[in-house]
């Protein structure tokens, strides 16, 4: 007998299963249990990956308004910096608390949001979010200046383009099969997060983090919502082959776009 068969078997008293459905519907307390037993056996959580301090914060506005305030601080510092040395200092500061804030903080909220193709969301676990609209949405609440609308409207080529900003583009072009990903990010990236274009179709991001990399997407995939998963085990990252990523956390033009709250261009493409 499969294994988990004989589980939820011994969780029921077997009378449970001796009912009769055109009399009436199966009753609250048999859904709320069957309910809990599945997401507790069946479903994967997302959350359930060894990223330190991954957690969500008590309120998403909170949150958003804790950011804000601490760009404004960052920022004042920015402009106060007297000479390059400082400004490198602090811009590298604020790249790794643009990515802590979106890993640790905002991600999270958002783990379980229905993916829609159409849909564009600004409330995690409310409504439904495409790909590029939680790309475009989590930056924004991030910090970035930017049009989170016209940003989600271009192919993933163009959306690259767009964060790097100056900077090219990193592409990764499997010839072999996806195995090499990992290898191929760790070659060409420094750890950190990273925006990831998926072929002319979809989009996400990377974080890699400790020679390991996950993948943070709204997912069209098995699950149908916003999730985090190990890069090899993503079942929409290992079906593609081409590839463009822009650093989030090292990217200077970037970050320092956001210290001195000017706007992201949208550069406009399908590509």
């Amino acid at each position: 007998m499969n294994l988990f068969l004989a589980l939820v078997l011994s969780l029921f008293p077997l009378g449970t299963f001796v009912y009769d459905l055109q009399q009436q519907p199966l009753d609250a307390p048999f859904k709320l249990k069957w309910k809990t037993t599945y997401q507790a056996y069946v479903l994967q959580d997302s959350t359930d990956l060894p990223i330190p301090k991954l957690k969500k914060s008590p309120s998403y506005t909170t949150t958003k308004q804790a950011i804000r305030s601490k760009q404004k601080s960052l920022q004042a510092a920015y402009k106060a910096a007297k000479n390059t040395k400082e400004k490198d200092k602090i811009r590298r500061r604020a790249g790794l608390y643009i990515t802590e804030q979106l890993v640790n903080a905002l991600f999270p909220h958002w783990y379980g949001t229905t993916w829609s193709f159409d849909g564009y969301s600004a409330i995690p676990n409310q409504g439904e979010i495409g790909c590029s609209y939680f790309v475009s949405t989590t930056l924004l609440h991030v910090g970035f200046n930017l049009n989170r609308y016209r940003l989600a409207q271009q192919g993933p080529v163009s959306e690259a383009r767009s964060l790097a900003i100056q900077g090219a583009p990193i592409a990764i072009d499997l010839t072999g099969g996806f195995e090499g990903f990992v290898p191929e990010v760790q070659k060409n990236c420094k750890e950190g997060l990273y925006f990831i274009g998926l072929g002319h179709s979809h989009v996400g991001y990377i974080y890699y983090r400790e020679q390991e990399c996950y993948f943070i997407q709204s997912s069209y995939g098995k699950s149908g919502q916003v999730e985090i998963d190990y890069a090899n085990d993503s079942d929409i990252l290992t079906g593609f082959s081409n590839f463009v990523l822009v650093p989030i956390t090292t990217n200077a033009d970037l970050v320092e776009a956001w210290l001195k709250g000017e706007e992201v261009v949208v550069l406009k493409g399908r590509d």
